[in-house]
């Protein structure tokens, strides 16, 4: 049986880092931070949905503190061919790397992810970022000279890290909470994909239905025919 394929293809990567940004998330972390001087809480999170490389889709959750205790969240579409959790993982970092950038405001981001914090740390301090190189490469040092010391602790988790715990002057269920809108951010991405990818999936199948219902009402009609012209 034919299957058709269930999350529409990812995006393209982008050709210059303003492209990955989703709309609003500079203004938000100039709002959040409120002086150049102040730093920001962020959160990012990756996740990945699919067990084959024809199906698997990633996505990307940012979410940030604001200065009355909201929090406000982002998703992304994870571009490109890497649609595994480490590469959405990677992918959110980058994001927010160039969000912070562009708004020129310094933060303590979180991730979950060990590989990618360390990596970060490397990328932040003008360590380079491995071939391919992504479009936002030229932003990590240009962060690390606006921040200083790479403020990127490994963030709590959901449970996976019992032990864990928040950075000196950081408040716990402060990050866990921003922590926690970032992976709903990147799971409702998934989500989304993956309806329009049901959607698709079900037209084709109703398509299929008809075009084999179509069929054997023919061959009905062919049997019928040959069965009255006595030459049966």
């Amino acid at each position: 049986m034919h299957m058709v394929r269930l999350p529409p293809a990812p995006p393209p990567m982008p050709v210059r880092p303003v492209d990955v940004l989703p709309a609003g998330l500079v203004d938000t972390l100039k709002e959040a931070a409120g002086h150049p001087e102040e730093k920001v809480l962020a959160a990012t999170d990756g996740g990945s949905m699919g067990n084959t490389f024809e199906h698997r889709r990633g996505s990307v959750g940012i979410a940030v503190l604001m200065r009355d205790g909201s929090i406000r969240g982002f998703s992304s579409p994870r571009p490109g061919l890497d649609q595994t959790s480490h590469g959405a993982e990677l992918w959110g970092l980058l994001i927010i790397t160039v969000a912070l950038v562009q708004a020129q405001v310094r933060a303590n981001v979180v991730l979950d992810n060990l590989a990618v914090v360390r990596r970060g740390r490397r990328m932040w301090r003008g360590g380079g970022v491995p071939p391919p190189p992504p479009p936002a490469r030229h932003t990590p040092p240009a962060q690390g000279r606006v921040m200083g010391p790479p403020p990127l602790p490994r963030g709590p988790g959901h449970g996976n890290f019992p032990l864990w715990q928040a950075p000196a002057g950081l408040d716990p269920d402060l990050v866990r909470a921003v922590n926690d809108v970032a992976d709903e951010k990147a799971g409702e991405e998934l989500r989304r994909a993956w309806s329009a990818g049901a959607l698709a999936r079900a037209a084709a199948t109703i398509a299929r239905e008809r075009t084999q219902n179509a069929l054997n009402r023919l061959r009905r009609g062919l049997q019928q025919q040959w069965q009255l012209s006595g030459l049966g």
